[in-house]
């Protein structure tokens, strides 16, 4: 594979991915074997593999340029809470519409514990909707 074909089929890739809506990196290596890149279209295969199926038409045509640097991945920001005891520990029983403990052995929900699953942010509070709204807050200055 010489620089001048990779680059042809680079852009032969880029031109279908125009007017194909969600062009997959295994559709870019159909075409171009279809247009006799057959090596490129391989090194698409191998590279789909790799990644779990994750590469776009547009990362491969990246690929096929020599722009190969991994591009970040896009880390999702989902809040997850949980309720906790007053000593800590878990609670997970049933309670009341004003939050009072219904089973026994429970003490009642003392408070929140909530984490990202980006894994840089966590917090505890009283209400899990100020949770909420603090997670928001890390998400929109992760995402800027």
């Amino acid at each position: 594979m010489t620089d001048t074909t990779a680059s042809a089929a680079a852009q032969l890739i880029r031109e279908a991915a125009k007017t194909r809506r969600g062009m997959h990196g295994k559709h870019a290596a159909e075409l171009l074997d279809q247009h006799g890149h057959s090596e490129e279209a391989e090194v698409i295969r191998r590279a789909v593999v790799e990644r779990s199926g994750h590469l776009s038409a547009k990362q491969a045509a990246d690929l096929l340029d020599g722009d190969n640097t991994p591009k970040p991945a896009k880390v999702r920001h989902t809040f997850r809470a949980t309720a906790r005891h007053a000593d800590g520990t878990d609670c997970t029983h049933k309670i009341s519409p004003r939050g009072k403990a219904v089973e026994p052995g429970c003490t009642g929900r003392h408070d929140y514990r909530a984490s990202c699953t980006c894994g840089t942010w966590q917090d505890t509070g009283p209400t899990r909707a100020a949770l909420e709204f603090s997670h928001t807050s890390h998400r929109s200055t992760r995402e800027a």
